[in-house]
């Protein structure tokens, strides 16, 4: 603490240390009470404990200022002749040391105490009078009682005062106590003051005692205060706890959790993101902060997203309820420009009131399983349309098998006359004209039986690139584009092209197709590419989720023309459909050509077209390590000519006997006949004369030709055959031409096909200057 005395302009400051040197005697007494402390009372919360903090400094102030009192008041009390009271001073005195230095229980010390009190106040009072110090002991006597015990200690010690007064003062009125003592002239004014003096007396002892327990109320009320909200503290801290560990396990969910969870306010601004919103969209955390709805969401979604935002609010204002869930499926926009489709389920935040006050969800990336789905749509389209592809090959196959029979008369009869005919005679435009429209029939039947699937006969390694190559240089590309003119084809083959198993007719058949349909798409003129090239897939490519991984060789058929819808792409391989002129640009049958063709090769094919931006065909086939065999030049009809061999013929239509017939005699060889395969044994076995070969249809009623050929084999093991049919390539012919049968001809009959067969069969060996192409082999 610090004084400052003013004097004149000077400032004088004077320091004292009487605060610090009050603190300092403060601590020293709190610590002597300390050391003399009542047993139990170390808390310092309860009245107890204060009552015996009272006690103590009553009884300190008792020893501290006895001793400056003590002596002199003994020696005067000796000389007045008052030994009795001397004795009893000192003896208080000597109870007060015992107070504080004896260890003994609160109760036991107040009532020493109290008992000294009224002793010293009693024995003044006998020894000197009422008019004394004694009745002021016997004052401080009720009071302390007040304090240290309590409201009835305090009623107790005023009744004992004043019974005490009363018999003291009536005694000092006779004369018998403190005689000589001033007392009051009369018993009435003595009444009087001693009503005062227990009147005040009372009062100061109930108000202290009054105040004492209202203080003790104070501190139990306090202490219940205390206890609940200690209990209360505890709760929330517990509270709390519970919080962060809720609030922990939210956030490790939301942080590994691969969904986005999120949280709007009532204006639909962003007001939580997981940081799977990073990983998926591919935005930072950053940049999301900043971001809004409407840049998180497509425009599209945005406004699905409100339309059903507004009909869940206006559900719940008219149904009281706003705890409606909503599950729709959203556009999310990613930082590479690219959307994700996620599956959202959103729901009302809701305040006090039960009302929204924002908006929480999840939202799912779904994009696997749309493409799952996509996939699945896809196959199940490929498995419907191969069915339909199957059914409808069944019966074109029946009717090609038909046609066959009925155009050999036309195809075959025709190759006949001409070998009679001279060049000059009139008759032989005719007949080519009849011959090349059997052809072009014969060509439709095999674009049916290509698009039936019965129809590759052989396999063996293929270059794409020769075959494009011989396509371009043959009469039907002149053909194409002599009808349209302004076509360009231009070509990009790759050079180390792998090959391929396959058919180099109906590879180039397909390609034809395709040249055909890219051409018709440009009525007025453009380009088309061909390319090829090796391809190794490590996924599936676009279009295509069922194709197995590996190497493939592609071949590629691109125009720029009017292009296909997607509507048109599910049925553009369905035979017959077209968007053309039915008869203008072919049969119909030209894209169900290519599907068989690459069915039947193993292969896949994909559709790339959009509206007026032209089409692109993708065909895969599996690539192979064999390597292709040289090509066989084609000889005159006169190194394939028969030496007079007996061949029998066996067919149950009578047309087909006599045309097989006529061929075989006109190519030189002897030619009988049988209706069926029992007859054939049947003659086989009632004709001596040897039979050097037998041409066996395949199809007929009773014994088929495989059949037959079994018979045959037990009668003549060596006997050479060869299977026709106007089917194709069926199983049974694969099974007869393992079993033995030499080779297998293609009805309608033609001239060369059988001659080349019967040469096969009957010839051990061909020189390779001789050596035909096999056709249909």
């Amino acid at each position: 603490m610090c004084y400052r005395l003013m004097i004149g302009n000077d400032t004088i400051e004077m320091k004292t240390h009487s605060r610090k040197s009050f603190n300092l005697i403060l601590r020293w007494w709190n610590a002597l009470l300390d050391r003399f402390a009542t047993p139990g009372m170390e808390t310092k919360e309860g009245l107890s404990y204060w009552r015996s903090r009272v006690l103590q400094h009553l009884v300190a102030v008792t020893l501290l200022t006895g001793l400056s009192v003590l002596g002199p008041t003994v020696a005067i009390l000796l000389r007045s002749g008052f030994w009795l009271l001397a004795l009893l001073d000192t003896l208080i005195y000597l109870i007060a040391m015992a107070l504080m230095m004896i260890p003994m229980g609160y109760r036991t010390r107040v009532f020493i105490a109290l008992a000294g009190f009224y002793a010293v106040g009693t024995s003044i009072t006998i020894n000197l009078g009422v008019v004394s110090g004694g009745p002021f002991w016997l004052f401080a006597f009720a009071a302390i009682a007040g304090i240290l015990i309590g409201f009835k200690s305090a009623v107790a010690a005023i009744l004992l005062n004043a019974v005490t007064l009363t018999l003291l003062g009536g005694l000092q009125a006779d004369g018998v106590l403190a005689s000589g003592q001033p007392f009051y002239p009369s018993i009435g004014r003595a009444g009087v003051a001693g009503v005062n003096f227990l009147f005040l007396n009372a009062l100061v002892a109930f108000s202290i005692a009054g105040l004492t327990q209202g203080l003790q109320s104070v501190i139990i009320r306090a202490r219940r205060v205390r206890d609940e909200l200690s209990k209360e503290v505890d709760a929330r801290k517990q509270t709390e706890r519970s919080l962060r560990t809720s609030e922990e396990k939210y956030r490790l969910l939301a942080e590994n959790l691969s969904d986005i969870l999120w949280s709007l306010d009532m204006d639909l601004n962003i007001t939580y993101l997981s940081s799977s919103a990073t990983t998926l969209l591919g935005w930072s955390a950053e940049e999301l902060k900043a971001m809004g709805v409407s840049d998180v969401l497509t425009s599209g979604s945005v406004e699905k997203a409100m339309t059903l935002i507004d009909e869940l609010l206006g559900d719940g204002e008219a149904n009281g309820d706003f705890r409606k869930a909503a599950t729709l499926v959203l556009e999310m926009r990613c930082k590479d420009g690219s959307t994700l489709p996620v599956e959202t389920r959103g729901a009302f935040l809701l305040g006090e009131d039960h009302r929204p006050i924002g908006i929480v969800g999840i939202s799912r990336d779904i994009s696997r399983r749309i493409r799952a789905q996509k996939e699945k749509e896809a196959l199940q389209s490929r498995l419907l349309q191969s069915k339909k592809m199957e059914a409808i090959g069944l019966l074109a196959s029946g009717v090609a098998h038909d046609l066959n029979n009925v155009l050999s008369g036309i195809v075959s009869y025709p190759d006949l006359l001409l070998l009679d005919l001279p060049v000059e005679s009139p008759l032989r435009k005719p007949l080519e004209t009849i011959r090349q429209t059997g052809n072009k029939a014969a060509d439709i039947v095999q674009d049916l039986l290509v698009m039936a699937r019965r129809n590759v006969q052989s396999w063996s390694a293929t270059s794409l690139n020769q075959v494009v190559e011989e396509h371009l240089c043959s009469p039907e590309h002149s053909d194409l584009l002599l009808r349209y003119p302004g076509i360009e084809v231009c070509t990009e083959l790759d050079p180390q092209l792998a090959n391929i198993k396959g058919s180099p007719i109906h590879l180039k058949k397909a390609l034809m197709n395709l040249l055909i349909n890219g051409a018709e798409a440009q009525p007025q003129g453009g380009a088309i590419m061909i390319r090829t090239l090796n391809a190794t897939f490590a996924q599936p490519p676009k279009g295509i989720p069922q194709m197995p991984l590996g190497t493939y060789v592609g071949l590629e058929v691109s125009d720029s023309g009017v292009g296909i819808t997607e509507e048109d792409q599910q049925r553009i391989f369905e035979p017959f459909f077209t968007r053309k002129v039915m008869g203008r640009s072919g049969s119909g049958l030209g894209m169900s050509v290519v599907w068989g063709t690459v069915e039947d090769h193993k292969g896949f094919i994909s559709v790339q077209s959009e509206e007026m931006q032209g089409t692109t065909f993708k065909l895969y086939f599996p690539a192979t390590d064999d390597q292709p065999s040289d090509l066989q030049r084609r000889v005159s009809p006169k190194r394939y000519l028969g030496n007079g061999e007996t061949v029998l013929v066996v067919d149950d239509v009578a047309e087909q006997r006599e045309i097989a017939a006529s061929i075989l005699e006109r190519l030189g060889y002897r030619a009988v006949t049988a209706v069926s395969g029992e007859e054939a044994l049947d003659y086989l076995k009632r004709n001596a004369s040897p039979v050097d070969a037998v041409i066996l249809d395949m199809i007929m009623p009773g014994l088929d030709g495989l059949d037959t050929y079994h018979a045959i084999r037990q009668l003549h093991p060596e006997m050479k055959a060869l299977i026709a049919s106007g089917f194709s390539e069926t199983g049974r012919v694969k099974e007869a031409i393992q079993l033995g049968v030499g080779a297998y001809v293609r009805k309608p009959y033609m001239l060369e096909d059988i001659g080349l067969a019967m040469r096969k069969i009957l010839s051990s060996s061909i020189d390779r200057d001789d050596q035909a192409g096999d056709v249909g082999i």
